[in-house]
């Protein structure tokens, strides 16, 4: 399942939750690390349980998966002094770089050992020693982000479901195998009496019936 919105209290509370977790490895998280580390946490949560956790309605941005509402979630949290924001600009005065850390020792969403946590774990403890550009290139990578680039839907919403449903093919193949019972015997035998490859056919065009469709709308 992906977010349609991002709720910005689930996206909150993993914010923080990411950050604990991160200063108790000694982890630097910046703005750029912490929104690719909590993306591949989400598709993390997807591969093992269907679902997304961090309430984040994820889209194709510039820099690779991102939502504007995060910087309100930021912004909050700042306000809140749940997490200290230091800002450094660059010497070129072109950019500049938010260095993220957490005030507090624990988080709600940790100590209720939600399920999520341990998918934001996996991450932290895979790259989250990582640089930002290269959790971008890495996230630049994913099959969403490969999809959205592919079908050129920059700002849409990236589809973090991996899992094609197949939808239920068993009246086509009755409808098939009545064609089939209706026509006169031949003198050479069937080929084969199993109908199972017209879902075999179905499953192996659904990734181009997929791309087309999300084009037309």
């Amino acid at each position: 399942m992906s977010f349609i919105e991002t709720d910005e209290n689930r996206a909150a509370s993993c914010y923080e939750a990411l950050l604990v977790l991160a200063g108790r490895r000694g982890l630097n998280i910046t703005r750029t690390k912490i929104a690719k580390l909590l993306y591949l946490a989400d598709l993390r949560s997807v591969e093992h349980s269907g679902a997304t956790g961090s309430g984040v309605a994820w889209r194709w941005r510039d820099y690779g998966p991102f939502d504007n509402r995060l910087l309100a979630v930021e912004d909050a949290l700042v306000k809140n002094d749940v997490i200290k924001r230091d800002t450094t600009w660059w010497e070129s005065r072109d950019g500049k770089r938010h260095d993220l850390s957490a005030l507090r020792q624990s988080s709600a969403l940790v100590e209720a050992s939600d399920d999520f946590v341990e998918h934001i774990e996996a991450v932290l403890d895979e790259c989250g020693a990582w640089s930002a550009n290269r959790l971008r290139r890495y996230a630049y990578q994913t099959p969403p982000m490969r999809e959205a680039q592919e079908s050129g839907d920059h700002d849409g919403l990236l589809d973090l479901d991996e899992t094609v449903q197949i939808p239920d093919m068993s009246d086509v193949v009755s409808r098939y195998q009545g064609m089939l019972d209706s026509l006169p015997p031949d003198d050479d035998p069937p080929i084969s009496d199993d109908l199972s490859f017209l879902v075999e056919e179905v499953r192996e065009w659904s990734g181009l019936r997929k791309r087309a469709t999300s084009r037309v709308l």
